[in-house]
């Protein structure tokens, strides 16, 4: 019984994988809107369920793409992107260093200035 457990498992993992995988390459800035903000919404809940898959994402792919994801001028992108990128770094010190050594939080805090200064006018 314990070996038809341990194959399902890893049936469901390796499901798991690829749709990680799956969601990951579709965070391109030549991606529709909708397919941007689903698979960012997707990898939220995702990394919820198994936050050891946070680690794999920083490490493999990095902070840099979703920066580049923050440059698209459509407010439900930016939103998508900010709220995956709260959900990585989140109690994770060391994701949030990483975040700063490759300017992330500057980047937030220049995006955050320019929505509240256009809010003002």
């Amino acid at each position: 019984m314990e070996k038809k457990e341990e194959k399902k498992e890893m049936k469901i993992n390796e499901h798991e994988d690829s749709e990680f995988t799956r969601l990951v390459s579709s965070l391109r800035p030549d991606e529709s809107e909708d397919a941007i903000v689903s698979s960012c919404q997707k990898l939220v809940v995702m990394f919820r369920q198994r936050p050891e898959q946070k680690a794999v994402f920083v490490t493999q792919h990095g902070f840099l793409p979703l920066m580049d994801l923050l440059d698209i001028p459509k407010p439900r992108v930016t939103c998508s992107v900010l709220q995956l990128i709260n959900e990585i770094i989140k109690d994770n010190t060391d994701f949030q260093e990483n975040a700063c050594l490759v300017g992330l939080i500057v980047y937030h805090i220049t995006l955050v200035f320019i929505v509240f200064s256009n809010s003002q006018i």
